[in-house]
C-alpha cells in the first residue's frame, strides 16, 4: 500500500460517474473519495472498475456511519 499526502480538491466516487472518469483524470482533482458503506460487497463490473481505479488514483475514504 502506497501512503498518499492529502490536499488539493477530491472527487467523490459514484457509480454513475465512473464512465466518464475512466480515462484521463479530471484535471484540478489530486485525489478521489469513497465512502466504503457504498462499496462494501459490490462486486461485477462494478467491483472490477473500482479495483482499477483504486489502483491508478490516489484514494480517501470517507465514513458516513462513524
Amino acid at each position: 500500500m502506497t501512503n498518499y499526502p492529502v490536499h488539493g480538491a477530491g472527487l467523490g466516487l459514484r457509480r454513475s460517474i465512473m464512465g466518464p472518469l475512466a480515462d484521463p483524470f479530471p484535471s484540478g482533482v489530486q485525489f478521489m473519495e469513497v465512502a466504503p458503506e457504498n462499496w462494501i460487497g459490490v462486486g461485477g463490473s462494478y467491483g472490477q472498475k473500482f479495483r482499477e481505479f483504486t489502483e491508478r488514483y490516489p484514494f480517501v475514504a470517507h465514513g458516513l456511519s462513524l
